[in-house]
């Protein structure tokens, strides 16, 4: 499988995690912590600690994209070297 890039919103938070941390998460994981952000974030009656919850439902969410990302390029070069 393809290393996924690292989305640029994790790299603001790189200095709170060990190096390539985020990689660790498996997409269903990832759209675990999606899901129960923006959950989390319509029960919120304080408006910035739903934007918080938002902020970090988008920063799981570029994570999960990255993986994708990841599977569509390794799934091209499969089919190239398969050709």
């Amino acid at each position: 499988m393809a290393t996924p890039q690292e989305p640029i919103r994790v790299g603001h938070h790189a200095h709170d995690y060990r190096q390539d941390a985020w990689r660790e998460y498996t997409p269903a994981e990832l759209g675990q912590w999606v899901a129960l952000l923006l959950k989390r974030s319509s029960h919120r009656t304080n408006a910035v600690k739903r934007a918080k919850d938002i902020y970090d439902a988008e920063n799981y969410a570029d994570m999960l994209r990255a993986h994708v990302v990841a599977a569509r390029e390794q799934a091209s070069a499969d089919a190239l070297e398969a050709e």
